[in-house]
């Protein structure tokens, strides 16, 4: 991908030295990130989009806390997401005896549903409340189940290029000449004043 970053570089007319491969490795790292943001929210409804980000969908089982001095509910149960989560695409939680669906609601939808009994949890739905800048969860019941596990599909952020360590992207290779347009596009006049040539 450097090569061809540079190539396209020189194409622009933009002087191939004045990008180290320390700075085109953040560029092309930041470029994989937008092409990830730019396709997963209509991963569920387009084929092309799920076509380009399966190769980062994960599935994992996340183990659970149960309720500490941090809880918002008297039924919460804390679960730490993995490091590489980006966007959950299915969730559900695990008693003893049965999978119940997961809600992920907002703060104040909490404080708003929190008493109506068709809203808040019940036997069959738990709600999930985003936490901390450590990936935690929190799942509140109505205090009539244990949850005994977590299971979550998403999409994962993929793995930082590392040029001089031989790391190559993980996305597909026929996705690559898109990363690097992207990365391309980020070189701007205004914040780069100095590798134009003139």
């Amino acid at each position: 991908m450097q090569h061809s970053f540079q190539n396209k570089l020189q194409g622009l007319n933009y002087d191939p030295l004045f990008f180290d491969t320390y700075r085109i490795q953040k560029l092309l790292n930041e470029s994989q990130g937008i092409f990830v943001d730019k396709y997963a929210p209509v991963y569920e409804t387009s084929e092309h989009s799920r076509k380009k980000l399966d190769i980062l969908v994960k599935h994992a089982t996340p183990s659970i806390t149960a309720t500490g001095a941090s809880n918002i509910g008297t039924n919460g149960f804390f679960v730490t997401m993995p490091a590489d989560l980006r966007y959950t695409l299915m969730e559900w939680a695990i008693t003893a005896s049965a999978t119940l669906r997961v809600k992920p609601i907002k703060y104040d939808s909490y404080l708003i549903e929190k008493d109506n009994p068709f809203k808040k949890p019940d036997s069959s739905l738990v709600w999930r409340l985003d936490y901390g800048t450590t990936l935690q969860h929190e799942l509140i019941t109505d205090g009539s189940v244990t949850l005994t596990g977590y299971k979550i599909r998403y999409i994962a952020t993929p793995a930082d290029i590392d040029i001089f360590a031989g790391t190559a992207c993980t996305l597909l290779a026929k996705d690559h000449e898109e990363i690097i347009n992207i990365a391309l596009s980020l070189i701007t006049p205004q914040n780069n004043t100095n590798e134009k040539i003139n």
